[in-house]
């Protein structure tokens, strides 16, 4: 393992990036900030994220072998592309708190198949689990206004609960549902759906999403 020893409040930017030789990562409790790219295409798989740990900076584990993320409460924000591109994770934890999931924060990981959304978050940014192909359940908190582009796009979702604070559905968000089999939507007025950048003309539904399905 690689151990950060007591003391240390800070990784700096690209510290260990690409380093291929440790599948542990011990941090110490003193630990304040991962900067960007700090552990960039490492081969880590366990990583302990201490209390205290309050910032993890734009692609900070991206690329990683990572099998779990549980995130300490004292995280203040998440930052663009953390998780991304990690094949094996299959756990993301994020505290209640954070306000936003940002762009890519944990898209392209095959294998995640568990992460909540805490009631705090009003924005789930572009992309953000897109092509996660093993995320079946997601629950959507109610609080939660907008579902940007692509966020859940190619996710293996059957089932989905749109709350009643939703205002926003971003072009291609819920694009290739193929498993979907049902979708309820709790707002009065239904939220605004947007065109697909990437498709001019088509909406938040479509590729191997069903327009055949019960929308309550």
């Amino acid at each position: 393992p690689l151990v950060i020893p007591e003391g240390v409040t800070s990784i700096p930017p690209q510290c260990f990036i690409n380093c291929q030789c440790f599948k542990e990562l011990v941090l110490p409790s003193t630990l304040n900030t991962i900067k960007e790219l700090a552990f960039y295409n490492t081969r880590v798989e366990k990583v302990n994220f201490p209390e205290g740990l309050e910032h993890i900076k734009t692609a900070a584990f991206y690329g990683c072998d990572l099998i779990e993320a549980i995130l300490p409460g004292t995280l203040k924000e998440l930052s663009d592309c953390t998780f991304s591109m990690c094949p094996k994770l299959q756990e993301s934890k994020i505290p209640e708190g954070i306000t936003k999931i940002p762009f890519d924060f944990a898209s392209y990981c095959q294998s995640l198949e568990k992460v909540n959304i805490p009631k705090s978050v009003t924005v789930i940014e572009d992309d953000a689990f897109g092509s996660d192909v093993k995320l079946k359940s997601i629950d959507l908190p109610e609080g939660l206004k907008r579902i940007e582009q692509d966020a859940l796009w190619y996710c293996a979702i059957d089932s989905i609960v749109f709350p009643a604070s939703l205002e926003y559905l971003g072009g291609g968000s819920c694009a290739n549902w193929k498993y979907i089999k049902k979708i309820y939507s709790l707002a009065p007025n239904p939220p605004y759906c947007a065109e697909d950048r990437a498709n001019p003309g088509k909406g938040p539904f479509h590729g191997y999403t069903p327009n055949d399905i019960p929308l309550y």
